[in-house]
């Protein structure tokens, strides 16, 4: 079999999640407008690296529990490995003894030293049903079915979340770690999937043929604008709460990130 040429436009993507990532731990969103609008301009950074993975999983030729486990493994010898480096240090600096594995398990409902590590703790979840979504996806009818119900579920969600914090209530995604907000990762997920597909691609392509890339770059930042002062404003002025992690449900969020990849 011919192997399947490699997506550069994918890594660049994974590139400037990270960087994003790393945007919205070090900018921080209390500290000046410039930091803020910084700080929401980088909230693509999670929903897109769940994005790729989909795009990169869902479209493989093959995928066992066999290569599941191993993924999983290995999510799990790399966070164990950063935790008793961290072991080692707090043992030698402060004389405390620290569990590793009590530490690594935590790291993944985002507790512990590594607390950002609860994106793998989700990826861990989602790998559990990845061979049966994968199966799921070989049909391009039940692809684009299975990632509607997961994108309106979400919006859904955010509606409620909206309409409960109006009515002088909490978002209902307070209460649940990032982890397990699973029908938002669930949702990126499939999406990624469905969009590393060549039918899909050429119907957007057939789609917008006939705009340019001056224009596409142009709705892009304008649109990319009116995120970051939507996220500005409902934080200041509605939620109360300025983290970044409460807008991934948001229909407005989904046509950013599907533009982004597209672009």
């Amino acid at each position: 079999m011919v192997e399947k040429k490699r997506n550069i436009s994918l890594d660049v993507l994974k590139c400037m999640s990270c960087l994003a990532v790393i945007i919205l731990h070090v900018a921080g969103n209390n500290s000046g407008i410039f930091n803020r609008i910084l700080y929401y301009l980088s909230s693509f950074a999670v929903p897109v690296f769940f994005l790729v993975n989909g795009n990169l999983l869902l479209n493989k030729n093959n995928i066992g529990y066999k290569y599941v486990c191993i993924k999983v493994l290995r999510i799990i010898k790399v966070t164990f490995i950063w935790n008793v480096m961290v072991s080692i240090a707090m043992f030698i600096i402060l004389k405390r003894i620290e569990n590793p594995i009590v530490e690594t398990a935590k790291n993944f409902i985002q507790e512990g030293y590594f607390w950002q590590f609860w994106f793998f703790g989700a990826l861990i979840i989602i790998y559990c049903f990845l061979p049966l979504i994968h199966k799921v996806f070989k049909n391009i009818k039940y692809s684009v079915i299975i990632v509607g119900i997961f994108i309106i579920f979400s919006v859904i969600i955010d509606v409620i979340s909206l309409v409960r914090v109006l009515g002088g209530r909490e978002l209902i995604q307070i209460n649940i770690i990032q982890t397990f907000r699973i029908w938002t990762w669930f949702a990126y997920f499939s999406l990624g999937g469905l969009l590393g597909k060549e039918e899909v691609l050429d119907t957007i392509n057939s789609i917008f043929i006939k705009v340019n890339m001056k224009k596409k770059l142009i709705f892009f930042v304008l649109y990319s604008a009116f995120v970051v002062a939507y996220e500005i404003f409902i934080s200041s002025y509605i939620y109360k709460i300025k983290f970044a992690e409460y807008y991934y449900d948001n229909i407005i969020m989904f046509i950013w990130i599907i533009s982004i990849f597209y672009l």
